[in-house]
């Protein structure tokens, strides 16, 4: 059984006010990896960061599962990321200020990285293309997109020019296991210059304010999907859960 012992579904999590929750796509034969023996990997994941992690049933013919990632959307702390200058030049820790939420959603990605062979090597073939790209994909509602392009696509090229990384929007060929009205954020690059524009567009949802918004649809396999308000979600029986299981 993949990812170890098959354990019941977890209990699903509910978003409160001030929280967030960011929806990474990884490939379906990865899951049981950022899983772990009954849970472990996810278990140490949340310990790390302070983050609910759920992952979503593998859906017939979807070749990708979903990562729910829920946690505090509050800017509150500073995680390390090795930058290189390039061209074989020196390498430098650049500190980049996230919330526990952010934080979760990049060590879950490196996790997936670890799975797919891309560590820290961006040399490495493994789930690369022959420039020895790798990719990032996250699920956002489509009424969060205009967030992370900002006027004239003025927000999503400068964090293009910052971090080196190529980012573009999906709206059709979903996979489906998304939701109705989401849309694909692919991010590709090299490992750093992914992780840092992964940091910089989770930013850009986070502060999405969300506003008047119909209650979430749910999908085939029963979770809301109106995943991304934060802070100012009212406190009340409506708010969105997320749930998942150990398979």
């Amino acid at each position: 059984m993949r990812g170890g012992t098959k354990q019941d579904s977890d209990p699903p999590v509910s978003l409160q006010p001030g929280q967030v929750a960011f929806r990474l796509l990884c490939r379906v034969h990865s899951a049981g990896g950022v899983i772990g023996s009954s849970g472990s990997v996810i278990k140490r994941l949340e310990a790390l960061s302070g983050v609910k992690i759920r992952v979503e049933k593998a859906l017939p013919n979807c070749h990708e599962r979903v990562i729910n990632i829920v946690g505090d959307a509050t800017v509150e702390k500073k995680i390390s990321m090795v930058v290189s200058s390039g061209n074989g030049g020196n390498e430098h820790e650049e500190m980049v200020e996230v919330s526990k939420a952010q934080e979760g959603l990049i060590r879950v990605f490196e996790r997936v990285l670890e799975l797919q062979g891309n560590g820290g090597n961006e040399n490495d073939d493994i789930n690369s293309n022959s420039k020895g790209l790798i990719g990032c994909r996250l699920l956002a509602a489509a009424d969060q997109i205009g967030a992370v392009m900002g006027k004239g696509g003025k927000i999503v090229n400068g964090i293009r020019n910052s971090s080196g990384a190529k980012i573009s929007v999906l709206k059709e060929q979903m996979p489906a296991c998304a939701a109705p009205q989401e849309a694909v954020i692919q991010i590709m690059g090299g490992v750093v210059a992914v992780k840092k524009a992964l940091a910089a567009v989770s930013r850009c949802l986070q502060d999405c304010k969300v506003g008047e918004r119909t209650p979430g649809q749910k999908s085939s396999h029963g979770v809301s999907h109106d995943s991304h308000k934060d802070s100012i979600l009212n406190n009340n029986s409506d708010s969105p859960t997320f749930s998942g299981n150990f398979v």
